[in-house]
């Protein structure tokens, strides 16, 4: 039969320890290194929606919000709901299936994602509108 020497195993035991605790501490090195590179990646991530956002709605604004300036009537909530909807599509046909899965990623889910697109749009609008009346403001008093 096999002889068992306790006295190795006694041995192995702590050096088995040391090597996970190394390994271990090497782990979370890494961990933190690669967040570092996330946060750098989070900031390319930001710029990169604020460029697809803004383009998106230069474009939706040109196509659907002028129309009403240029006539002189403010669009309904069902007309700013389609619009919002208009962008969405845009901005997903812009970025493409694997640019918006990164983004759904980034943002945790497709529904956050929306929302950030929908705020930066909604932030916008109402500038825009701002703008605008103060603009027609200032012609009605000149």
């Amino acid at each position: 039969m096999y002889d068992i020497n306790w006295y190795y195993i006694a041995l192995y035991i702590p050096v088995i320890g040391v090597v996970f605790s190394i390994l271990s501490i090497i782990k979370n090195y890494l961990i933190n290194i690669i967040d570092l590179k996330r946060m750098k990646i989070y900031q390319d991530y930001e710029t990169l929606a604020e460029y697809y956002f803004d383009k998106s709605y230069t474009t939706i604004y040109k196509d659907n919000i002028l129309v009403f300036s240029v006539e002189g009537l403010s669009p309904k909530e069902e007309d700013i709901k389609d619009i919002q909807h208009k962008y969405l599509e845009l901005i997903n046909t812009l970025m493409g299936d694997w640019m918006v899965s990164q983004f759904v990623k980034y943002y945790g889910d497709k529904h956050a994602f929306y929302v950030n697109a929908l705020t930066y749009f909604d932030s916008h609008y109402e500038n825009d509108a701002i703008k605008e009346s103060a603009i027609n403001k200032q012609m009605q008093e000149g």
